[in-house]
């Protein structure tokens, strides 16, 4: 039985042509990599996922959702997908594009068989962001923000915002 050869991340060849040549460069590298070095290289929907928010992390917020984008294309049916790229959307500023995420989001996972805890944080989170995104006034300063993220129980995951309290950092 032949041994199958382990496929190389994605994430580290992307992101070093981010850093040489910018996002645009590593979006058509992506691209080519995909087409014609597929059985080398690992393009699982994790791995667009951990790159954007690496560069999420590295407040490369600009980069971000053009990582995300394409994990969409190439996983239309994940709510993972949408609620990842709607929180791009969400940290610079694009609030209408990263409403449609989440609802998006929420409508996948609404049609899922079956939800497990990570499934039911992603809905709880989506659905806390949509109410703020939809609330009269939201975003009015970057201060209603902040109180948003550090009053609100029932996002899980990460800090929205780099000015968020060092208590969320546990989000």
């Amino acid at each position: 039985v032949a041994a199958v050869a382990q496929q190389e991340s994605i994430q580290g060849v992307l992101h070093a042509t981010i850093n040489d040549k910018g996002v645009g460069a590593a979006v058509s590298q992506y691209k080519t990599l995909k087409e014609k070095e597929s059985d080398e290289y690992s393009f699982a929907e994790t791995e667009l996922n951990a790159l954007g928010y690496r560069l999420v992390q590295e407040d490369n917020l600009a980069a971000a959702p053009a990582m995300f984008e394409p994990n969409v294309e190439a996983y239309p049916n994940s709510p993972n997908c949408y609620d990842s790229l709607g929180e791009a959307y969400l940290r610079n500023g694009h609030y209408e594009k990263a409403a449609e995420m989440y609802e998006k989001s929420l409508s996948l996972l609404e049609t899922a068989d079956g939800a497990g805890q990570f499934e039911q944080q992603m809905e709880n989170n989506a659905k806390a962001k949509l109410s703020y995104l939809r609330a009269p006034g939201a975003f009015k300063n970057s201060t209603a923000f902040v109180d948003f993220l550090a009053n609100n129980e029932t996002y899980p995951y990460g800090r929205l915002h780099p000015d968020a309290p060092a208590e969320t950092a546990h989000w």
